[in-house]
């Protein structure tokens, strides 16, 4: 019944040690409610960033390639 999502978890899994193993970056641990800022690099070439600052309002799938979580944008 879940075959294909067992297939995905494990081509997750596989991909995210094969990026743990190049890059020297680790993810932070934060949770809900913490202050984040995150740094977008749009294009090295050019030098552009565009920082974001606001409070974790959820994080779902921490341990997935796919994490990902929702910023309440702080105004500057």
């Amino acid at each position: 019944m879940h075959k294909g999502k067992t297939l995905l978890d494990e081509l997750d899994r596989e991909e995210r040690e094969k990026i743990k193993k190049e890059r020297k970056f680790a993810i932070p641990d934060f949770r809900s409610g913490d202050v984040l800022k995150v740094t977008m690099i749009g294009s090295v070439s050019e030098n552009k960033e565009k920082e974001f600052t606001g409070l974790c309002i959820s994080k779902s799938a921490p341990n997935n390639i796919r994490a990902r979580c929702k910023i309440n944008m702080c105004a500057e």
